[in-house]
């Protein structure tokens, strides 16, 4: 009897050890998946932490914000206007001239009647361009080379406004192309696209941020062209703007 006793003990002795065996292989297997979990966890991590610099030093590199080695050379050049412009007539000064020569000769003609209101007017580039530079320099805007900002026109591009900016080893430079159109009777911009360096914005953050200030920077233009006309038609042309409508000036007579 006593030796059925300890055969039993030793048994269930065995059958203990295999229960803490099996439940020590279970615990060792349930950390190593933890591990892995977390090692995979860690690579992914990682891997979208690389791609995020990654992008970030390509965007600094294409814009020309930073000159990142090796990357600069591959993806960014100097960003060039799609032809010169040299400054001219102030476009006030021409607006106001052109304007006031041609209700002269009209009022001749029509014995001191605006008998003929109909007009068209060329706005040339370079007046433009002087005009521009001049708002630049009244707004003493930083970052921008005033002296070198132009404006260029090509009937198959569109206007192409260039900014260079200043202390740039780079010669770095902002881009605007827009095509202008009359809307209400002012110009309004459409088809707006703005680049820093080589890289182009998404046109959804284009025109929520920059087409706004561009419209803004129309106002004095459109403010000086409707105290003599009421827009209603504007052509582009190589190295010109042409615009058309109605003369809304009151000639007094005495």
């Amino acid at each position: 009897m006593a030796r059925v006793e300890k055969d039993l003990k030793l048994q269930q002795e065995i059958q203990g050890l295999r229960e803490e065996v099996v439940k020590t292989e279970k615990q060792v297997k349930k950390n190593s998946r933890g591990g892995k979990w977390f090692l995979s966890c860690g690579a992914i991590f990682l891997f979208l932490f690389l791609i995020l610099v990654g992008v970030a030093v390509w965007f600094l590199a294409i814009t020309g914000l930073v000159t990142v080695p090796i990357i600069s050379q591959l993806v960014y050049k100097e960003p060039q206007p799609i032809h010169r412009v040299e400054a001219g007539v102030p476009l006030d000064v021409l607006i106001t001239e052109t304007f006031n020569s041609l209700i002269t000769e009209r009022l001749q003609a029509g014995g001191g009647n605006l008998s003929d209101r109909s007009i068209q007017v060329s706005l040339p580039e370079s007046a433009i361009t002087t005009s521009l530079r001049s708002l630049a320099e009244e707004n003493d805007i930083a970052w921008f080379d005033s002296q070198k900002i132009q404006v260029a026109i090509e009937s198959e591009k569109g206007v192409e406004i260039f900014v260079p900016l200043v202390n740039w080893d780079n010669n770095n430079a902002v881009r605007m192309l827009l095509t202008p159109s009359v809307e209400n009777g002012i110009i309004s911009l459409s088809n707006l696209s703005v680049s820093l360096g080589n890289f182009t914005f998404p046109s959804w953050l284009t025109n929520l941020l920059v087409k706004p200030m561009a419209e803004k920077g129309l106002e004095s233009l459109n403010q000086k062209i409707s105290s003599y006309i009421s827009l209603e038609n504007i052509e582009l042309f190589d190295g010109k703007l042409d615009v058309s409508g109605s003369l809304v000036v009151e000639i007094m007579k005495f």
